[in-house]
This record gives structure tokens, C-alpha cells and sequence, in this order.
């Protein structure tokens, strides 16, 4: 369950008046790797495997959706990793930076043009208020995985793991966030490889700093017509 009902009093200038409201559900999760727990989520329900492999993928315990061998649920609100490896790798930092001459190059409208379709996908969002949201696209502009969650950090974990387990996160280049560009986001993106990070709000400082040195296009306040561009504007096709 994604959303839940809740009877509440409004307030307005004719004073207050009983109605419905939806709620989104936010709910505990306990995440293990080979037994032994590493992180406790507060999450949306629903893509809790997808979040699981995510997460530690961005954490650097994986490298690659082949060394999952099981994911166990052991409980209401608790999930375990079993991996083919035992042992634990750098998150991101010793990546080297992505490639400038990938052959990923876009005009504004394009950017546009995703964002418009990002905005159709927010279901619990437009019924609550109270979800952020990731989607990532390929080269082309095609649609690979959306979620929603109320953490902005577990809707991407929970797009990432998608991909991964599906062997197709490579085709992710360009990655429409519905919150700021912290660093934390931008890291994330950036462990999974995909050159492009863009975002209704803005980035932080230490975000346009990672974005720069690992060659990555960030984009903020993504709000046609218009945009910031922090980072890699050689990516850009100027109009």
C-alpha cells in the first residue's frame, strides 16, 4: 500500500470542516547484505528489492546485478542481500570520470521534453503532495524505470536497482530528479554511470564540484523554458 486515507479537520476563513485525505504511506525498513545489517530506510512500499540492490550498489557492496543471489524477505519490513561476493568496494570515489566524448549531446527542448513526460508518471505524488521522484532515460529519450518514494535518495536507489538487476543500467544516460541536487544524488548518478542529472531545484555546492571534476552535465531549476546549467555544457547543443 502507497497511499493511505485519513479522516482530518480543514481549516479555512468558514472554519473547520471534516474531510478525507491521502496520505503517502511511509514505512520501516531493515536492510541487510549476507546477513548482517546496514541500513535502515524509511520508505514509500513497493520496490523493496529494486531499493535494496540500489542502495548498495551506490554504497559500493556490489558492483554489477550478477553478484545478487538471493533477496530474502525475512519479515514484514526487513529484506536480506545474499551476494556472490563477501567483500566490499570504494562507492564511487575511485571511479574514473565519465567520459566527455560519449556521444551524449542534447538541445534544451529535449530536456524539456523529458520533463514533461517525468511530470505525467507522479501518480502518488499528484494525490498527496508528498513524494519526490526519479526517472531514468536513454540516449533517445525513451522512458527506463520511474519511481516515487518519500525519500528522494530511495526513489533512485530504487531506479538503479531496477536497472541493474535487469543488466541494463548502462543504458541510463540521463537521469530527471524531482528534488535539489545534493551531493548525495549527485554521487549516486554518478556510480551508476549516467552522464546527465537534472532537476526541478537546485544543486549544492559540493554537487557542482563532483559534477565538474567526473564530467558529468548538471542541470538545475528545470523549468521550461528555462534551466541552470552547472556542468558540462559541452554536452549542450545550443539553439
Amino acid at each position: 500500500m502507497q497511499i493511505e486515507k485519513f479522516e482530518i479537520l480543514a481549516y479555512s476563513e468558514a472554519g473547520f470542516k471534516p474531510r478525507q485525505e491521502k496520505l503517502a504511506v511511509e514505512a520501516h525498513l531493515d536492510i541487510s547484505v549476507n546477513g548482517n545489517r546496514k541500513y535502515h530506510a524509511l520508505r514509500t512500499p513497493g520496490m523493496d528489492a529494486e531499493l535494496t540492490v540500489g542502495w548498495c550498489y551506490c554504497q559500493g557492496m556490489i558492483e554489477s546485478g550478477e553478484e545478487v543471489r538471493e533477496i530474502l524477505t525475512t519479515g514484514e519490513g526487513i529484506i536480506n542481500l545474499v551476494t556472490e561476493k563477501k567483500t566490499e568496494f570504494p562507492a564511487g570515489e575511485d571511479l574514473p570520470p565519465i567520459d566527455p566524448s560519449g556521444g551524449i549531446r542534447f538541445a534544451p527542448a529535449f530536456l524539456f521534453d523529458l520533463q514533461k513526460d517525468f511530470f505525467t508518471h507522479q501518480q502518488i505524488f499528484s494525490q498527496t503532495g508528498a513524494t519526490h521522484a526519479a526517472g531514468l532515460y536513454d540516449v533517445n529519450g525513451s522512458l527506463l524505470i520511474f519511481a516515487e518514494d518519500v525519500g528522494r535518495h530511495n526513489a533512485l536507489d530504487k531506479c538503479v536497482g531496477h536497472l541493474l538487476l535487469k543488466n541494463r543500467l548502462r543504458e541510463a544516460a540521463f537521469c530527471l530528479l524531482s528534488s535539489r541536487l545534493s551531493l548525495e544524488m549527485a554521487n549516486k548518478a554518478y556510480r551508476a554511470r549516467i552522464p546527465v542529472l537534472a532537476g526541478v531545484s537546485a544543486p549544492t555546492s559540493l554537487a557542482v564540484q563532483l559534477a565538474k571534476k567526473q564530467g558529468m552535465t548538471l542541470v538545475g531549476f528545470l523549468r521550461p523554458p528555462r534551466f541552470n546549467l552547472y556542468a558540462g555544457e559541452w554536452r549542450l547543443i545550443k539553439e
